[in-house]
């Protein structure tokens, strides 16, 4: 049993933390809601370890405390906090922390953190004057791995329940490791990396395990992967509007994301455990990175080692139905992707907001039990609670409705029929593009507004008011191809998959929409293919566009690209 020291300035937290500590067999000596309360009942209580939130009122926050009862009392910290900033994260590193949570935390998580944190400090020990711990690594300690490769232990940049995580150098190049704590260093732990190594990574979206490494002075073992930029964030970061990256760029990060998980699927793998904490995403160009790869499986192997996190875990695995496989991956799939487009949950509505305890009986209820969509057509016991989850409303009744059609199936279909009924890779990857495809931009505040041109737009449409500043939208040009109708921006891009529909190359586009240097008013489409195209003019005349070059846009103007013909509507 741990004597344990509640910081929170949330009652509510406090409350909960105590419940569940008990709960464990432990025992909570005291509480405190700011960072001068905690100093003060440290030294009063003398506690076996610290709960400590970061952000509370008064002059010292939970890190300024935290230094100053590890320089006084040598007690472990385990911070539990909403923020997970970069430069909170900088800061905290600085502390040498036993623990960081991300509120909300489960109870699992909590048992795992504090177990692993005792048994740290427990096992510290004093080496020439200098404090090591004997199942982490060191500042500076070099590693040579079984290929030969060197690594020098730069920083440590993080730790959860199974590990810590640090920047290493090797050859002027820049990696992470990942060094498991002794008692998660399990053979088959081993065997699963192996394996993953042996296969090689779906595609450069997975920070894979590229080699394994162990040091004979430490007990445990690690393995090496790339090291994530910097610029790239996680979905927290847009939650709480640290980013706010254009509809666009969410579009080609959700299709990236869907594309990448569509590549694992299709080797055989199941991730297991997708959740808005192993993703990131660089808010600028939509490229996106996958992190904590070392739990992937073989799909339907019911071998891995955890079960999801509780939100994201679909249904069956939260009733102890089903393992996880790449079944409920697509049902995880759908919930990180509304997260990123609605801010929000699928299935916390009134019904969360009516939850007077959220433990896990309730949570097993909402998210397993009695799941139901906010949207659901057919059912609105779960709609958003107006006070609460304003974010679902808005976006909601912006984004098209081919979009929010696969979600309805998402969260209807793939809750009652989760073998059959969950939208695949392949229907989100055709639908995003799509959908990115419907954009206009107002005139008046530039802001990004969808239209399905295929659908609404003829002579008898209603006119398109912008959602952000009411003013009707005014139409740029617009091509066809086919039945196909694309509009024109002043930024649009034409892609091999506009001509073919078996292709889904996005980075190498074929033409894109240019203004004249000398007269701005004129707009023209600029031949970026290795190919000529053949332009016919109203009047039949016609004219080669060889690669560089470019037409001037003209109503009707009709434009062979080899595979297809698009046609100019002004």
């Amino acid at each position: 049993m741990a004597r344990v020291l509640v910081v929170d300035d949330e009652a509510v937290i406090t409350m909960q933390l105590e419940e569940r500590i008990s709960s464990m067999g432990h025992k909570v000596v005291g509480m405190a809601s700011s960072g001068d309360g905690a100093i003060t009942k440290a030294r009063a209580t003398k506690p076996d370890i610290i709960l400590m939130d970061i952000v509370m009122p008064g002059k010292t926050n939970g890190i300024a405390a935290a230094k100053v009862i590890d320089k006084e009392l040598g007690i472990p910290v385990i911070f539990i906090t909403s923020y997970a900033d970069d430069k909170i994260i900088e800061e905290v590193k600085q502390v040498n922390p036993y623990g960081y949570i991300v509120k909300p935390f489960n109870a699992l998580e909590l048992k795992a953190t504090i177990a692993l944190a005792l048994f740290r400090k427990k096992n510290e020990g004093s080496i020439n004057g200098r404090i090591v711990v004997s199942d982490s690594l060191t500042i500076k300690q070099k590693i040579v791995t079984p290929s030969g490769n060197e690594y020098k232990i730069e920083e440590l940049l993080g730790a959860g329940t199974q590990g810590e995580v640090y920047r290493v150098s090797s050859a002027g190049k820049f990696f992470a490791l990942k060094w498991y704590f002794a008692n998660q260093a399990s053979d088959k732990q081993k065997k699963a990396l192996e394996k993953l190594i042996s296969r090689g990574a779906p595609t450069d979206k997975f920070l894979w395990p590229l080699e394994i490494v162990t040091f004979p002075a430490v007990r445990g073992f690690g393995y090496i992967m790339q090291l994530r930029p910097k610029n790239y964030k996680n979905i927290v970061d847009l939650m709480k509007g640290k980013i706010d990256p254009n509809f666009s760029t969410l579009l080609i990060a959700g299709y990236n994301l869907a594309d990448s998980y569509h590549h694992l699927h299709a080797g055989g793998w199941a991730y297991c455990d997708i959740n808005f904490g192993n993703v990131f995403f660089d808010p600028q160009t939509g490229e996106i990175l996958i992190c904590d790869n070392d739990n992937v499986t073989v799909d339907r192997s019911n071998d891995s080692p955890v079960a999801g996190t509780i939100g994201f875990m679909a249904p069956e695995i939260v009733r102890g139905a089903a393992p996880p496989s790449s079944h409920t991956d697509r049902f995880s799939l759908a919930v990180l992707l509304f997260y990123m487009f609605f801010i929000s949950h699928p299935l916390e509505g009134k019904k969360e907001t009516a939850i007077r305890c959220f433990d896990y009986p309730a949570k097993k209820k909402l998210y397993g039990d009695k799941p139901i969509f906010i949207f659901d057509p057919s059912n609105d016991s779960n709609r958003p609670d107006p006070a609460v989850h304003k974010n679902a409303e808005i976006y909601w009744n912006i984004y098209p409705q081919l979009l929010k059609d696969l979600f309805i199936k998402s969260f209807t279909q793939g809750i009652t029929n989760p073998e059959n009924g969950r939208v695949r890779e392949n229907e989100w990857r055709s639908a995003l593009l799509k959908v990115r495809d419907m954009i206009v931009y107002c005139q008046k505040c530039n802001s990004e507004n969808f239209c399905d041109l295929n659908q609404s737009i003829n002579e008898s449409s209603k006119p398109l008011f912008c959602w952000s500043c009411r003013k009707e939208i005014i139409f740029p040009p617009k091509m066809k191809i086919g039945s196909t109708l694309l509009v024109l921006n002043y930024n649009s891009k034409i892609y091999p998959r506009h001509l073919d529909s078996f292709s889904d190359v996005l980075d190498k586009p074929i033409a894109e929409i240019t203004q004249n240097p000398q007269n701005p008013s004129l707009w023209g489409l600029k031949n970026l293919s290795d190919k000529n195209w053949l332009a016919t003019k109203i009047d039949g005349s016609s004219l080669e566009i060889l690669p560089g070059k470019s037409v001037a846009l003209a109503n009707n103007l009709k434009i062979n690209f080899g595979k297809a013909e698009g046609e100019i509507q002004i």
